[in-house]
Parts: structure tokens; sequence; C-alpha cells
């Protein structure tokens, strides 16, 4: 069905599968549809009579158009993705991902790891925008990276450790079976308000069903993927799964990563605090953009002076993020400037020290993180001071000491003077 983006009204609508319909893509005028009816149906939107079927292997999970728009990838239950011509429908090929599943064995399932396997398969799959790669992900805690043009396996990913989501052991814990079959399937205590601690308390399951009661804390997450795509780049791609996102890029750049964002941040509103001299408020809304080049325009305008009454007027969440980025950025912000630098930490361990050391978890793990990076900054800094001045101050005595020895060598060589007027000299030279 087609529904208008003004009036929501019903425009259009497509019929033809003979069951549910798992997915759809389209690309330009083209509308692509795969069902478990095992067939792939391709439609017109602009001229209705023009509509294809095409038969599938098996149920279909997912379709997608290449970004160019000249394959269809078509994703069926059997772990099979099937390539087509958008063009004549004809097969292109096939890539064949039943070996790279993967799929774990659930803690309640009586079945064998091999019998699983056969029942799980990847669900979702995504083009790249260069339309030469294909990422597929599903009922498993793997997902694979495809080359479309030799439909090989590219890199196989592996996602969580995390124990405490079903679906992640890739076999049977056998600590669980015991003479009376899989302790997962049994209740482990008969009291009717055991609270959990110890062993879980689990409600009997209904005859006749697989699910047990999923208010229980003792229900795990099972481990799957939901969805995956690629950033417009190529240089990334995000992928959806029980645990989270997961973001995996080439590129080893720090990820833009507001820090309280809304809608009155904007490099705009820190241009005007920094019009009026309101050095706290550009402070903090660029802390809150987090955009280097930001941060560094609005330090440097800062006259050092003034760090001690900025620093002393931020939130200690604004100075941990600032310590932060001091440790991170240190090149990029100071460049050869140590002597700012020195006056804003100084500023900031005067003021906030106190907080800082009342500072627990997480927060006081980066800060701890932060300030030992520092320190390593602060001594590399002076080995490139002092290290220089020591060898400009043995340089400078060297001298010293062959110029003197020079004037000794002279004094012995004049015959002019009296026996006084040189031991005087040689006095001199040597107080020198």
């Amino acid at each position: 069905m087609f529904f208008s983006m003004d009036t929501g009204d019903l425009v259009d609508s497509f019929s033809g599968h003979s069951s549910v319909i798992s997915k759809l893509a389209i690309h330009g005028s083209n509308l692509a549809t795969v069902s478990l009816d095992r067939t792939m149906r391709i439609f017109n939107i602009v001229d209705q009579s023009q509509s294809e079927s095409v038969k599938l292997v098996s149920e279909g999970l997912d379709v997608k158009f290449s970004s160019c728009g000249k394959l269809i990838a078509a994703l069926t239950y059997d772990s099979c993705i099937t390539l087509f011509d958008a063009k004549d429908r004809n097969e292109i090929g096939t890539i064949d991902t039943r070996l790279d599943v993967d799929a774990s064995r659930l803690a309640g399932d009586d079945i064998k790891k091999t019998t699983s396997e056969k029942n799980k398969s990847f669900t979702c799959i995504a083009f790249s925008p260069d339309s030469l790669l294909l990422l597929a992900a599903g009922q498993s805690n793997f997902f694979a990276l495809y080359s479309v043009n030799d439909r090989i396996l590219l890199k196989k990913f592996f996602l969580t450790l995390n124990k405490s989501l079903d679906g992640v052991r890739l076999d049977i814990d056998y600590r669980k079976i015991t003479e009376f079959g899989n302790m997962e399937l049994f209740e482990s205590s008969d009291e009717e308000n055991e609270h959990f601690y110890g062993s879980l308390k689990r409600k009997p399951k209904l005859a006749g069903t697989t699910h047990s009661d999923m208010s229980e804390r003792a229900y795990k997450k099972v481990m799957k993927v939901n969805s995956v795509d690629f950033n417009p780049t190529c240089r990334s791609f995000a992928v959806v799964s029980t645990e989270g996102i997961g973001l995996y890029s080439l590129d080893n750049k720090r990820r833009f990563d507001p820090f309280e964002f809304a809608l009155d941040v904007t490099p705009k509103a820190v241009n005007e605090a920094l019009n009026v001299t309101n050095y706290v408020k550009a402070l903090s809304l660029a802390l809150r953009l987090n955009k280097i080049e930001i941060i560094k325009k609005v330090i440097l305008q800062i006259h050092y002076k003034s760090a001690k009454y900025v620093v002393s007027n931020l939130n200690i969440v604004y100075v941990e993020k600032l310590l932060k980025i001091f440790a991170e950025e240190y090149n990029n912000i100071f460049e050869k400037k140590f002597h700012l630098f020195h006056h804003w930490l100084n500023s900031i361990l005067v003021v906030h020290k106190r907080n800082l050391k009342m500072a627990t978890g997480t927060s006081k793990q980066q800060t701890i993180a932060s300030l030992t990076s520092i320190q390593q900054i602060i001594n590399n800094q002076n080995q490139q001071v002092f290290n220089p001045m020591t060898e400009s101050k043995n340089m400078i005595d060297y001298l010293l000491a062959t110029r003197n020895l020079r004037k000794l060598e002279l004094l012995g060589e004049s015959e002019e003077e009296s026996e006084e007027e040189k031991e005087m000299e040689v006095i001199e030279i040597l107080s020198d």
C-alpha cells in the first residue's frame, strides 16, 4: 500500500503474494517484495500493469536493490543470497552463507547444535554504496561481509562475549546437564516468594508452548542482529543487535560525540557568546558541541589570566570533559603554546582538585586516565626544554674553560711583563 506524505490518504495498493510479505525495497519506479510463498515480485509504481514474479528456492526473508540499481539481492531462509539482473530479472549468481551463520545453541534447546544450525539463518542484508560489497547478518552472534563480483566471503565479524545473553555460546554448557536433563528447563526452587539471589526461580511453561514468563529476571535475551546498513561514504557501517548499535569503520578518527546536545547548541551561539566576552557560556557550548576546532578557537581567544575565572564557573562535568580533551588533543589545540597549557591546567587543579578527588565510578577512571596522559605530556615537554638547556650550559662552560687556557698560554709567552703582573693576571683568570 502507498500513502500520501501530505494527506496520509491511501494512494495505491499492490497484490499478488499468497503469504506474508517479509521485506520490500524501492529503487526508482521499481518496487521489489519477497514473501514466505517463495516468490519475489517486482512492481512498476508508475505503470501498475507491469509486474513480474520470480521463483525463489526457499522462503524469502529480505530483498535489496544495489545503489547503482543494476542488481537485486534476495535472501532466503536456506541462507542463500541470490543475485538478479534488475533489468531482465535473470539470475546472475548465488552466495551460499550457510556455513558462515555459525548459529549457537540456545540454553533451553533440546536439539543438537548441528540440528540448530539448520533452523538458523541470516535475516537481513545490505549493499555498499559502490555496490561491490554485501553485508549479511541475522540469527547469530556473527555477521559477514561478501564480495558481490567474486561472490566470496571477505571477512567474518564477531559481535560479543556477553554470556548474559542467550545464543552467545557456540555449544552446550555441560555444567548444566545432569542425569535428569538440562537444568535450564527446570524450576530452581519451589518457594513462591523467593528473591532473586542464588539460583533463579522460573515459572513453569504452559503445555504446548516454548515460552516462559518474559517478565522474569531469569529470562535471557537472544543474541541476534536486526538490521545492518552502510554509511554513504562507504567507509563505515552500522549493525543493530540485541546488545545495541555497533559501528565499524576503516578510519581511526574520533567520531562526532555530542555532549548534552540541544537545539540551541550551535557554532553560531558560541560565536555570539565570544563576541560579548561571555567566555564561560562559550566554552560550555563548545564542549557540548565537542568539535575540536571550536574548542580550540574559544580557548585561544580567552586571555590566560582569565583562565582561572572561567574554570571556577564551569561545572565539574565540563571540567572532566575539558581534561579529557587536553589529554587527547594537546598537539592540536596548544601546539607549541606550553605556557598557555600550563595556565589552564594549573587553574583546573587549583579550583577543582577537591571535586576531582571525590569523583567515583566511571568518572573517576576517566579523570585518572586523563591526568596520567597529561603527566606524560608534561614529562615529554620537560625533556624537550631542559635537555637542550643542559647541553647549552655544558657548551658554554667548555668555551669559557678553553678561553681561560688560551689566556694562560698567551701570558706565558709574554716576556715584557713582570713576575708580579703575571701572578696577578693568573689569579684573575683563575678567579673567573
